[in-house]
């Protein structure tokens, strides 16, 4: 997706740092899921989780998605 941004001097952010503006917005109101938002953010899993960790946003993981991983790993045979 291609978004175009007005150069205007008040904004003073750079298209990376729009990105991840975009994507922790995105995941913390969760229209996105933390890999989309990582994708979107165009930066490594572990380097979005410290982004969220600095700012106080903490990771969504709720029981289904720990059901979820749990009958994963059990498929694989690592339960």
């Amino acid at each position: 997706m291609n978004v175009a941004l007005p150069d205007a001097p008040a904004a003073k952010l750079t298209a990376p740092e729009a990105r991840l503006a975009l994507a922790v917005w995105l995941y913390q109101v969760e229209r996105l899921s933390f890999g989309d938002a990582c994708a979107l953010a165009a930066i490594p899993l572990r380097e979005f989780e410290a982004e969220l960790s600095r700012r106080g946003i903490p990771l969504g993981y709720n029981l289904a998605e720990l059901s979820s991983d749990v009958a994963d790993l059990r498929a694989l045979g690592h339960l």
